[in-house]
């Protein structure tokens, strides 16, 4: 729950994310604390921010720590629907810089809108923020199209060294600290590519092990 009174009476409120995926919805917080004419930081702990968010209002100011001079620290770990609840509930009007970045929220919790999680009600937010002023061509040329030489360097040293199993329907993918210094690439561009390869027909299972302890696994139809 976000705590509007205590926004209220903050003087400098520090918007905190852990995770880069609630970057978006970080920001279009930030725009609204922002309009209230507070004071306001955003602070990401992540060590490698991915350039996918380049486009995102106020990116430039993302700082690695959190100032001592806050008196409200806001931390952020959820995806969109409990910031445009809470925007709903106090009649926030959206502008363009808090839709971009919620709709840019929307594209990263969803996978471009191909999670089998998805609902009536994605598209329905999605439909409202485009009508507040989404910048939603921006947003999916960054979050979904985007690439970059490092992942594409990852992507080949990857499928060189990745195995298949279990009758060819699961591919393992083993990844070493190595990899990613000398493709240049971080740990969210493995996760991408292993998204991208659960797509391949007859896959049904995709595990990224680094260290051979398992990073991540995912299945088709999650």
């Amino acid at each position: 729950m976000i705590p509007l009174e205590d926004i209220k009476d903050a003087r400098h409120v520090v918007i905190v994310t852990r995770d880069g995926r609630f970057l978006p919805s970080a920001s279009a917080l930030y725009s609204y604390v922002l309009g209230l004419h507070k004071k306001v930081s955003l602070v990401c702990f992540e060590k490698y921010i991915d350039k996918k968010f380049s486009f995102l209002p106020w990116f430039k100011t993302i700082k690695s720590s959190s100032p001592s001079s806050a008196d409200l620290v806001l931390e952020l770990d959820e995806g969109i629907f409990e910031l445009y609840d809470f925007f709903k509930k106090n009649d926030v009007k959206l502008n363009k810089k808090m839709s971009t970045a919620l709709y840019a929220s929307l594209l990263v919790q969803y996978n471009g809108f191909l999670s089998a999680k998805i609902s009536a009600e994605t598209f329905d937010i999605a439909s409202e923020l485009i009508k507040c002023g989404a910048d939603y061509k921006t947003s999916h040329e960054f979050i979904i199209k985007r690439t970059t030489l490092a992942r594409m360097r990852l992507k080949s040293i990857m499928f060189k060294n990745m195995i298949l199993q279990n009758d060819a329907k699961e591919m393992v993918f083993k990844l070493c600290e190595d990899d990613l210094s000398c493709s240049g690439a971080t740990l969210e561009d493995a996760k991408i590519i292993i998204e991208e390869a659960l797509g391949l027909e007859y896959i049904q299972n995709v595990i990224l092990l680094q260290d051979n302890k398992i990073l991540k696994s995912i299945y088709k139809g999650n």
